[in-house]
């Protein structure tokens, strides 16, 4: 049988926002039964009388957040009582806590506990920007439905304030980035950062060269694209192919790093053999119907390598000791570049995906 939906939620209000409640969750003995917006007050207290912890302050926003879909915390209007007390609790602690990364994290927690009462926390996220522009701004944002409604206002100057970091971040996912605020501007890339509108018109341009280069790294470079397997083992039995064309390529013998491995593509097939047994060490070649393609390590192929077919060039840079582990940058003989990044530490076994640069 299970307790009707106003006892569980008393039982975790209790749990997640009550403090001053016996072991049982019931009410400890007082003249009269607080109101819920008293006893949020109690609890901002207790977040005072315990140092302004910030621990303690994201804690408390996250309970608030969990408890909501049974208790809810009330907008300004509705709790004129509870919201000049909790704004004191948070401007004293960012008083207290001068480290920004110390204030983003205060700043967090009070947009949370704003969008979930209701209230618009486009102001705190701007606040936030100006204390330390940071990529979990934009997640923040995405939480839930409330933090996205909540935060219509900041929504163009979340765009401006982080986009210098979009590119420093391999695993961020900069097209819906790109993609969302080009939506947000009403799509007039005007309204957004200085030089957008140049920027968007070359974003398409670089979206084409991207999809052709996923085709070639899906050929000619091991580990070149998605596993398939989903535990990953490029090495042992192959990739298919980011974009750009629909290609398969899938290791000789179980063993793409020693011996080689066939691509399948829609006009043809390809084969890849190692030299001297060896990809890493000694490069390797890939032969088609009508051209031969070459991969010349740069002492081994772990620090770079060229690749070379009948039309087009490919310089491999390492950006760390081992291509392989560290991910790589590509220079076409035009000049178009990418960067190339290894799925969780490594691009022979987890995979490999990349970046058209402008």
């Amino acid at each position: 049988m299970y307790a009707p939906r106003a006892v569980l939620g008393a039982l975790i209000f209790t749990t997640l926002i009550c403090s001053s409640c016996d072991p049982q969750g019931t009410s400890k003995p007082s003249t009269a039964e607080p109101t819920v917006e008293e006893q949020y007050i109690t609890r901002v207290q207790e977040i005072e009388a315990g140092g302004y912890a910030v621990d303690d302050i994201m804690a408390w926003a996250e309970r608030v957040e969990q408890a909501n879909a049974y208790v809810l915390i009330e907008s300004r209007e509705a709790w004129p009582n509870f919201w000049p007390v909790a704004d004191a609790m948070f401007a004293k602690a960012l008083e207290l806590h001068t480290d920004p990364e110390d204030q983003l994290t205060i700043y967090r927690a009070l947009f949370r506990i704003e969008a979930t009462a209701g209230n618009d926390g486009s102001d705190v996220l701007r606040k936030a920007l100006e204390v330390q522009p940071d990529l979990v701004i934009w997640r923040e944002m995405f939480r839930n439905n409330s933090s996205m409604n909540k935060s219509a206002g900041a929504r163009v100057d979340v765009c401006v304030g982080l986009r210098p970091l979009v590119d420093s971040d391999p695993e961020f996912d900069s097209e819906y980035f790109f993609k969302t605020c080009y939506d947000w501007a009403d799509e007039d890339p005007a309204k957004l950062w200085p030089g957008a509108a140049e920027e968007y018109a070359n974003r398409e341009m670089l979206i084409e060269r991207l999809k052709q280069f996923h085709t070639e790294l899906a050929i000619f470079f091991p580990g070149g694209g998605r596993c398939q397997t989903h535990d990953g083992g490029c090495s042992d039995f192959g990739w298919s192919s980011r974009g750009g064309g629909d290609i398969d390529s899938t290791c000789i013998s179980e063993d793409c790093i020693g011996v080689g491995w066939v691509s399948n593509t829609p006009e043809q097939t390809i084969n890849t053999r190692c030299n001297n047994k060896s990809c890493q060490l000694k490069g390797w070649k890939s032969k088609g119907d009508s051209e031969t393609w070459t991969a010349t390590c740069k002492g081994t192929c772990k620090e770079g390598w060229t690749l070379k077919g009948k039309k087009q060039r490919y310089e491999v840079t390492c950006r760390g000791s081992n291509c392989f582990e560290d991910g790589y940058d590509v220079v076409t003989k035009e000049g178009w570049k990418f960067a190339c990044y290894c799925n969780t530490g490594s691009c022979l076994l987890r995979g490999t995906y990349c970046k058209a640069l402008p």
